[in-house]
């Protein structure tokens, strides 16, 4: 008995829909480099008006990048938009800027955690709360 496996070259589909956060509240941390700026421009440039998010929240350490790209989404994709400063790498203002984010927004309703953290290998100590990856 033979079998012979073909295989098929499989295209990807970069395109999705966003109509999964259309009229929702949004935060987006890591908005200001790579995947994070390419998803928050690719909402910044949604053809269909309703498939856009109500309001999006941006949350980096780079408050001027931040600020740039909060100009974009206001002026160019006519969307609400509010900008926290925030290292996501430090738990403790992760923490602060929780609070003031519940404390001041009525609703959210999707989290994209698209931050980086670096951690270079010669940290030979963790200190509890510390790890990069207790964040996640």
């Amino acid at each position: 008995m033979s079998s012979s496996v073909t295989s098929k070259k499989v295209q990807p589909n970069y395109s999705f829909s966003t109509s999964f956060i259309a009229n929702k509240v949004i935060a987006i941390t890591g908005p200001t480099n790579g995947i994070g700026k390419a998803f928050v421009y690719r909402l910044i440039n949604e053809k269909k008006q309703e498939n856009k998010p109500r309001k999006i929240i941006i949350i980096s350490r780079n408050a001027e990048k931040l600020e740039k790209l909060r100009n974009d989404i206001v002026t160019t994709g006519g969307m609400e938009c509010t900008v926290y400063v925030c290292d996501c790498g430090v738990q403790k203002e992760v923490l602060q800027i929780c609070d003031e984010i519940m404390q001041k927004e009525n609703q959210l309703d999707c989290l994209v955690s698209n931050h980086g953290t670096f951690c270079p290998k010669s940290k030979k100590q963790v200190v509890k709360g510390d790890d990069p990856y207790e964040i996640h």
